[in-house]
């Protein structure tokens, strides 16, 4: 017999895949960006040519052998490729669509692991992890986007929730299991190396480490050496240089950050009416109320990681010189925070007895209106609407 809560994992993992293929068919999805086209081709040249070169420069750079290579990383393909190859020619975009709603699934699942790991009882690990998967701009990009940073996310929250159990008495196995996850992540969306930083804290809070730590340092190198020749590899077939990675020639810029962007950034994420991850994201709001909670519930070190997650990323990113909002839902690359900043709600749902009928009645609504705003997007194409006015009024791409 299973346990209750691989029980309740199994059960919200399915859930929430049949939800996003739902809306997967409610209309065509998003496969007007121009990414998912560039996506699509690289496979079947992967497919029919043995190459990931591309026959145009559209979202593409020039690079090895007078050809034209995208700029992104190759990880998604990996996870793609496998249902790819039974529906090209069928439904070409399906493969991306399916992998971000099993990846999404996922991570919503990890997230209710993590919490009851934190302590959070099952009611309110289960009740989070729902409004993560459906009241938050995760899950757009779960039913209708084809960008590859569902999967990257799921990698980083894996190696997160792993190296969680080691802080919290596991066994040193989940070390190798974090670094192993975080090397997929990496090959899939290089920022995710900024989730080292935070597993950092949770291993210096872990017990048992004293005298070990060269030892651990050891296993993680080995285990990341792979996919960093990989990377290297990647980048030099595409450029003939294991450094280039076309990011920096792909927006005609030496610099791609800046401390003086910070403050913009900042502002755009955060505060802006029309970038904001609280727009996108309302409930977010009403789990701010609930931080001092979330801090009391949890370990020292586990809450200095969950922060030092959110701060790291944002300020990253804040820092990037440019975001091209208008083909996203909601501020795309920070995506990967939006579970730690939805972690202190669990305070709310632990305590629901004790909350007053107000309290409850404020923090549902935020929940149902947070819903709505993904509901619009996910059962519409909104960007294929934005991309022909695009091409209208810009004369192409």
């Amino acid at each position: 017999l299973i346990s209750d809560e691989i029980f309740l994992s199994l059960l919200l993992f399915l859930f929430l895949m049949s939800f996003y293929m739902l809306f997967y068919s409610t209309a065509p999805a998003s496969r007007f960006i121009g990414e998912g086209h560039v996506k699509i081709e690289i496979l079947n040249n992967l497919l029919d040519e043995g190459t990931i070169g591309l026959d145009g420069p559209s979202q593409a750079v020039p690079g090895r052998d007078g050809k034209y290579y995208t700029w992104h990383d190759f990880g998604q393909n990996i996870f793609v490729l496998p249902v790819f190859v039974f529906t090209r020619g069928i439904l070409d975009a399906f493969a991306f669509f399916f992998a971000n709603s099993v990846f999404t699934s996922l991570s919503a699942l990890i997230l209710f692991r993590l919490l009851m790991l934190a302590g959070y009882r099952p009611w309110a690990s289960l009740s989070t992890s729902l409004v993560f998967g459906v009241a938050t701009f995760a899950f757009f990009y779960a039913a209708k986007a084809p960008f590859e940073h569902p999967i990257a996310n799921f990698f980083a929250l894996g190696s997160f929730y792993f190296m969680a159990r080691l802080y919290y008495g596991g066994s040193r196995k989940n070390i190798l299991v974090a670094a192993l996850l975080l090397g997929f992540g990496i090959i899939t969306r290089a920022d995710i190396i900024l989730t080292t930083l935070p597993l950092l804290v949770l291993y210096a809070g872990s017990r048992g480490r004293s005298g070990r730590e060269w030892k651990d340092l050891s296993l993680v190198v080995f285990v990341l050496l792979p996919f960093l020749v990989f990377i290297l590899f990647y980048n030099y077939v595409r450029f003939e240089n294991i450094f280039v990675t076309g990011y920096a020639m792909a927006n005609k810029k030496e610099t791609l950050f800046s401390l003086g962007n910070i403050p913009m950034g900042l502002a755009g994420f955060l505060v802006s009416p029309g970038r904001s991850i609280f727009v996108f994201s309302p409930v977010l709001v009403a789990a701010l109320f609930y931080l001092k909670d979330f801090k009391r519930h949890v370990n020292k070190r586990f809450f200095q990681a969950c922060v030092g997650m959110v701060s790291i990323y944002i300020l990253f990113f804040s820092a990037f010189f440019a975001w091209d909002g208008e083909w996203c839902w909601g501020p795309r690359y920070i995506l990967i925070v939006v579970p730690f900043m939805l972690m202190p709600l669990a305070s709310f749902f632990e305590s629901w007895d004790r909350r007053k009928a107000l309290e409850k009645a404020a923090v549902i609504i935020s929940v149902i209106v947070s819903a709505l705003v993904q509901f619009l997007p996910a059962a519409s194409n909104f960007v294929g609407g934005l991309a022909a006015k695009y091409v209208v009024y810009n004369e192409g791409y």
